[in-house]
């Protein structure tokens, strides 16, 4: 769920809840997520910066623990193990995204291994 941020959008939306996103800021997000996906499955290491300019805001915040959460994924996959100071550093600002997608990670990581 990716979405740039648009006149459309309240300034008062909570930074990771989307529901409350007009649907075009969804697609947005939706769509940079597939190609930043799709760029991991065809062998490279997309950017996360990249995929960030333009965004800002709630919007900038949700898009990038999409992101993070893709990319924590992936680098699992390849036998990584992300660490969120990684991110940290080159994310300052953005702690408590970085934050919540490690802590939805880790969540995502115990249902699995739990059967649930």
């Amino acid at each position: 769920m990716k979405s740039r941020r648009d006149s459309a959008q309240p300034e008062n939306i909570e930074p990771y809840n989307t529901e409350n996103f007009p649907a075009i800021n969804l697609k947005r997000i939706d769509d940079d997520c597939v190609q930043f996906e799709e760029e991991w499955q065809a062998g490279s290491k997309p950017y996360l910066k990249d995929y960030l300019t333009g965004f800002d805001g709630g919007l900038r915040s949700a898009l990038l623990v999409e992101l993070l959460l893709l990319d924590i994924e992936y680098r699992m996959r390849a036998g990584q193990w992300p660490d969120p100071s990684d991110y940290e550093t080159r994310f300052p600002g953005d702690t408590p995204a970085i934050e919540s997608a490690f802590n939805s990670a880790v969540d995502d990581s115990r249902r699995r291994t739990n059967g649930t």
